[in-house]
């Protein structure tokens, strides 16, 4: 099995204020251990833990799926932006229309399927 690996680069925008680097192997495709099941080091890079659904969440919502939109934010910037506190209020909207706006997304504000896709990318 081949060990080289392929750089990916994701730069943020202003707003964020980050860059990402990833180390993915080199013709990876579904994060799996030998049994399919996905492993605890590929988890973590796309997830948060809070949620694992793609749940429309929208200022106002309360909940797991809150934290979990917080915790990504956070994550793609590589630093706390937004408290993960699960309330969905005005920093988290703007936080996320400005992700959504880099991301080349609708910057409505609203987290539907494509924003988390992306976020967790």
């Amino acid at each position: 099995m081949s060990s080289r690996l392929r750089t990916t680069v994701v730069s943020a925008s202003v707003g964020l204020g980050a860059v990402i680097l990833a180390l993915v192997p080199s013709g990876a495709g579904a994060a799996s251990d030998t049994a399919g099941r996905t492993t605890a080091a590929q988890s973590a890079a796309t997830s948060c833990g809070y949620y694992g659904g793609t749940a429309l969440t929208r200022r106002g919502d309360t909940g797991r799926h809150v934290r979990e939109v917080q915790c990504l934010l956070n994550k793609q910037a590589g630093r706390k932006i937004v408290e993960v506190d699960g309330v969905f209020g005005p920093r988290t909207e703007g936080w996320v229309e400005s992700y959504q706006r880099y991301r080349g997304l609708d910057d409505e504000g609203l987290v539907g399927v494509r924003t988390w896709a992306a976020l967790r990318r």
